[in-house]
């Protein structure tokens, strides 16, 4: 059986790229992608540490205990992620929260108030505080 391996003549081939593109410029180029910002966004690797890390690390374990079904917890760990990132912990707790509705219907109750603790908690970010 002839096997054909897989270089960078048949990625060339299968991806459409015209044969008058020279093989050294496709390959600098995709290395250089490959070694620049794109390669995991940038942490840690090219530039210095990003708010993202540590937020995805108090994400990752939010969403375990949201899995546990431990919503208040939860909700403070997604708070802490929303303090050090903004998108990144609002984001992965209305996920969560909307997973948690989803898979059980029955217990609304315990993520709509983890959801609303998590609201309060947040307020000032969102600029949604009392002025006295």
């Amino acid at each position: 059986m002839d096997r054909e391996f897989y270089n960078m003549s048949n990625v060339r081939r299968d991806l459409g790229i015209k044969e008058s593109i020279e093989p050294q410029n496709f390959e600098g180029y995709t290395g250089a992608q490959m070694l620049g910002q794109t390669l995991f966004a940038g942490e840690w690797l090219f530039d210095g540490a990003e708010a993202k890390v540590p937020a995805y690390a108090l994400v990752f374990a939010g969403l375990a205990l949201a899995i546990d079904r431990k919503y208040i917890g939860a909700a403070f760990l997604f708070v802490f992620a929303t303090y050090f990132h903004f998108l990144v912990g609002i984001f992965w707790f209305f996920a969560a929260m909307a997973l948690a509705l989803i898979e059980d219907c029955s217990e609304r109750q315990r993520p709509l108030f983890a959801t609303a603790v998590f609201l309060l908690l947040v307020a000032p970010l969102l600029g949604l505080h009392c002025v006295y």
